[in-house]
C-alpha cells in the first residue's frame, strides 16, 4: 500500500510548484502557530528537514533479527518536546524542493521505488538535507486516538515494521554520512 505520506513527499512535491513543502500525517493535528514555527525553522536551516517529532537509532551496524510489535528493537522512538537533531523526523515533515530531489537520488541509488514505498519514506526525507533532520519543540500535539491502535496504525499492522526501518536505516546510513546526528 502507498502511504498518505508517500505521495505528499513523493508524488506531489516532486511534480508541483514551489520551493518550501509541509506534509502532515493524517492522524496528527497542528494549529496554525505550529506549522509558521516549523517553517521558520525550515527558513533559517534549510540544510536540514525539520519536524516535531523523531527517533534515534541506537542498535548496532547490524540489523536485529526478531522484534516484539511492542517492544521496537534498536529504536528510540517518539521523541518530542525539545530542539535538536534525531535520526529520523516522522508525522510532520517540513523540507525543500531540494530535499525531494536529493530524496529521489537516494531512492535510485539504494533501488528504491518512492511510489510503492510502504515504511520508510520519513527514513529518505530524513536523509535528504546536508545536516540530519531536525524536531522542534512546538507545544502539545493532538494525535488522532486511533494513532497507536493494532490494525489502524501502519506500525501496529506490520510485521517486522521495525526491523524493515533499521535495514533502511542502515542502508541510507551506508550511503550517505550526515553531520549533526
Amino acid at each position: 500500500p502507498v502511504t498518505s505520506a508517500d505521495r505528499a513527499v513523493g508524488w506531489i512535491a516532486r511534480s508541483g510548484p514551489g520551493e518550501y513543502f509541509t506534509s502532515i500525517d493524517d492522524d496528527i493535528f497542528l494549529y496554525p502557530e505550529q506549522v509558521k514555527q516549523l517553517f521558520r525553522a525550515l527558513l533559517s536551516r534549510p540544510g536540514s528537514a525539520h519536524g516535531h517529532q523523531g527517533e534515534r537509532y541506537v542498535g548496532s551496524d547490524t540489523p536485529p533479527v526478531a522484534v516484539s510489535p511492542d517492544e521496537p528493537p534498536a529504536w528510540e522512538f517518539c521523541l518530542r518536546r525539545f530542539e535538536g537533531h534525531v535520526d529520523v523526523i516522522n508525522c510532520v515533515y517540513a523540507f525543500t524542493r531540494e530535499h525531494v530531489a536529493e530524496m529521489y537520488r537516494l531512492a535510485g541509488q539504494a533501488q528504491m521505488d518512492i511510489g510503492t514505498l510502504a515504511n520508510g519514506e520519513d527514513i529518505l526525507l530524513s536523509f535528504s538535507g546536508q545536516e540530519g533532520p531536525m524536531i522542534h519543540d512546538v507545544g502539545l500535539v493532538a494525535d488522532c486516538l486511533t494513532t497507536h491502535r493494532m490494525g489502524v496504525a501502519t506500525w501496529r499492522t506490520r510485521k517486522d515494521f521495525f526491523l524493515e526501518r533499521a535495514a533502511l536505516f542502515l542502508k541510507l546510513r551506508a550511503l550517505k554520512k550526515l553531520s549533526g546526528t
